[in-house]
């Protein structure tokens, strides 16, 4: 949401609203674990999909998000499942 706000900011000139927004994102991402990459992610999904050759999508992804809460990006890991569904 915050991204979104800053976006919005910029595009409205917005600048004082822009400094501060931008300033409270960098203090929240500081107590933030750093997130997974997407070849960390592949790695994962491959794995699950190897030992589980059978499942569909959505169960796929109830295995990899169980493993990997918290630690990755919820749409990049959707993104990489799909394209692990589709080999």
């Amino acid at each position: 949401k915050r991204q979104d706000s800053i976006v919005a900011y910029r595009d409205a000139g917005r600048d004082d609203l822009l400094k501060a927004e931008e300033h409270e994102l960098e203090l929240i991402n500081g107590y933030l674990p750093a997130l997974m990459s997407e070849d960390e992610i592949k790695v994962t999904v491959q794995k699950i999909v190897s030992e589980n050759p059978s499942l569909d999508f959505g169960p796929l992804m109830g295995k990899v998000m169980g493993q990997l809460k918290g630690k990755a990006d919820g749409t990049l890991v959707k993104k990489v499942a799909q394209g692990e569904i589709k080999k």
